[in-house]
């Protein structure tokens, strides 16, 4: 759309290909076509254009135009639960209905948009049908900050602290430089509601799930549950049983609930923010393209004025919230606390929607100097550790709990030895954290051990520290009232390999009423120590103390 071979041509934005993230970059992969020759181009935008560059609307030059996007506007209601239904778009219309094969000379293109997942839902006599891409610009990609966080599961890091009074209903955020005052009540939102949060972590964990050798389609869900009144763009047609459709290109007002009726947003002072100007997507280069995609990105300032030209959603539930704004003095990021965890406030309340309490039983053990990621001099090998760790299950320990001895009961008991996940697939060099010689034949090796003991249920996540200089602590215990999942564990590893920090990982687990700490390997490879460090993790989860409920 940016070469001059297409100058003055207009093409309208017709679906929505993939969404790529590199270790520099992030974008989406858009389809135009050409509105006279049927032309299909394919281009880039950073993902938070997408409330900008919208299915049906048209552009020139790189320009849009201000001319009626395709589709008419319908007022519905959809009932977002912990089932949505999401299907591939080709399994819910045809292209009688909207056509996605950009003629026989694309069908690559046309195979893969047809693959994009859509939440579906049947609301009187018509079947609802919104594109993950849609769900995505409306409420997670709505600025730089707020999609680089999400992408990275790092949202608590745009904000110092959150805190919310269940008897005022009035909540207190302490933002970051990071983030973007315009997305205060949102990062709030996820913060304070357990629901919210659970679903803010699907997109980055299905994206980097998938394989980046293939195109990797968005998987994104509605961040509350309760009925939400939708106005939305879009078209009608027909799905496989012929029954009517509506197809949605953007949705336009929505009533999602927050758990707040006031909001007093403390933000450090920020530099001026420049101004673009014009109305154009795409950056003018001064090179000429090769008609190609391009993945050049446009500057800030053009990326807020876009933004702020954008149709974003409305929300008249926003109206009914009081919103102060408030300047403190710049401080350090490096010495910023910790943000208040989720676990030390009441359940959040969305009126409408009604979440399940979160498990009460937190393990709340005294952590010494062990919960440190602190050096080891002894390097511990995996095969070592698993060969430490199963004589829990072989052999009788006794646990010296307020002077008495008891014998510690462990039951349940299953080791699954796996390989650390890629930070990005295809390469041929990879990190320490990743292989034991950066090649993807030798990966780094982990194990999940996973047991009961009293009323606690365990997963200890040991990587590998083989090879590595300075290794630091490799084994994460995880303690919850509830069974710990295998994908909590995996997503121990993954943090690890990213590089999050430990706090980090210990306030997201804190969502899923799970407590994580380190424990550090035995100094040497001797019973005696081995047995001392066995005997150390028995008296933390005979030790353990469960929180009050969330309510």
């Amino acid at each position: 759309m940016r070469d001059s071979s297409n100058k003055g041509y207009v093409f309208r934005l017709v679906w929505v290909l993939d969404l790529f993230s590199g270790s520099s970059k992030t974008y989406i992969n858009l389809v135009f076509q050409n509105i006279r020759t049927n032309y299909i181009l394919v281009d880039s935008i950073p993902p938070e254009l997408l409330s900008y560059c919208t299915v049906g609307t048209y552009f020139r030059n790189g320009k849009k135009l201000p001319r009626k996007p395709d589709g008419s506007s319908v007022n519905f209601t959809i009932e977002s639960t912990e089932q949505n239904t999401f299907t591939e778009a080709e399994a819910l219309f045809t292209d009688q209905d909207y056509p996605l094969h950009l003629n026989k000379y694309f069908q690559t293109y046309s195979n893969v948009c047809r693959k994009q997942l859509c939440f579906s839902q049947q609301v009187g006599a018509t079947k609802i049908i919104i594109p993950c891409f849609v769900i995505a610009s409306t409420y997670y990609f709505k600025s730089t900050s707020l999609r680089e966080a999400i992408l990275a599961r790092r949202v608590r890091a745009l904000s110092r602290s959150c805190t919310l009074d269940q008897v005022k209903g009035h909540a207190e955020i302490h933002l970051t430089s990071r983030a973007n005052q315009k997305d205060a009540q949102d990062i709030a939102r996820f913060l304070l509601d357990p629901f919210s949060f659970d679903r803010l972590n699907v997109c980055a964990n299905h994206h980097y799930a998938t394989s980046k050798n293939s195109y990797s389609r968005i998987l994104v869900d509605l961040p509350v549950q309760q009925a939400i009144p939708v106005t939305a763009r879009g078209v009608y047609g027909k799905d496989d049983d012929g029954r009517q459709a509506f197809i949605v290109f953007q949705i336009e007002k929505e009533g999602s609930l927050y758990p707040f009726s006031s909001l007093e947003v403390l933000y450090p002072s920020q530099e001026k923010i420049e101004t673009g100007t014009g109305r154009r997507t795409f950056p003018a280069s001064q090179v000429e393209h090769s008609g190609k995609m391009t993945r050049q990105a446009p500057s800030s300032g053009l990326l807020r004025h876009l933004l702020a030209n954008s149709s974003i959603a409305e929300n008249n539930n926003l109206n009914t919230i009081e919103i102060i704004h408030t300047p403190t003095p710049n401080e350090p990021e490096t010495e910023q606390p910790t943000p208040e965890p989720l676990t030390s406030i009441a359940q959040a309340d969305l009126s409408a929607q009604s979440c399940e309490p979160s498990d009460a039983m937190v393990a709340q053990g005294h952590i010494q100097n062990q919960d440190e990621e602190d050096q080891e001099k002894f390097e511990f090998s995996i095969d070592l550790f698993v060969e430490m760790i199963t004589a829990l299950r072989d052999q009788p320990h006794y646990v010296n709990v307020n002077g008495e001895k008891i014998v510690a009961e462990i039951q349940n008991f299953s080791v699954v030895r796996s390989v650390a996940p890629l930070k990005h697939e295809g390469r041929d060099k990879l990190s320490l954290k990743e292989s034991y010689d950066k090649t993807a034949a030798s990966r780094r090796q982990c194990a999940y051990i996973s047991f009961t003991s009293r009323k606690w249920h365990v997963c200890i996540v040991e990587i590998d520290q083989a090879g590595i200089g300075n290794a630091r602590c490799s084994t994460r215990v995880l303690i919850s009232g509830h069974k710990i999942s295998v994908h909590s564990a995996e997503i121990c590893v993954r943090d690890y390999v990213f590089g999050l920090s430990l706090e980090t990982q210990k306030e997201e687990l804190k969502q899923s009423s799970i407590r994580l700490f380190c424990q550090n390997h035995p100094k040497e490879n001797a019973e005696k120590a081995k047995e001392k460090w066995r005997l150390g993790l028995l008296k933390k989860l005979h030790t353990a103390t469960p929180v009050r409920p969330i309510n």
